[in-house]
């Protein structure tokens, strides 16, 4: 099977150029938030939204039963180390 390859002999800069996806990168940091809540606080009813915008580029919000007020300080530091802007609140 022939390998893929992108290299500056062969192809042009436009062939190059990385794709952008937000449908396909929205639906990745969904996944992501949502693993994390459940392996590392087993929270499954929690409702996680990203869109596109804010001051890091997406927005993603995460929110949770009051049930897990108490959580919500936590989870906020947690979600601070990614690339988006995390809003974690109760519903």
């Amino acid at each position: 099977m022939a390998k893929t390859h992108l290299c500056g002999r062969c192809h042009t800069k436009d062939e190059r150029r990385e794709i952008y996806k937000p449908d396909l990168r929205r639906d990745a940091v969904v996944r992501v938030v949502r693993k994390v809540l459940i392996e590392k606080y087993r929270v499954r009813d929690v409702n996680v939204e990203a869109r596109l915008g804010g001051p890091k580029g997406m927005t993603v919000t995460v929110s949770f039963p009051e049930l897990h007020r108490l959580l919500l300080s936590e989870v906020q530091n947690d979600l601070s180390a990614y690339l988006f802007e995390a809003i974690v609140l109760t519903c």
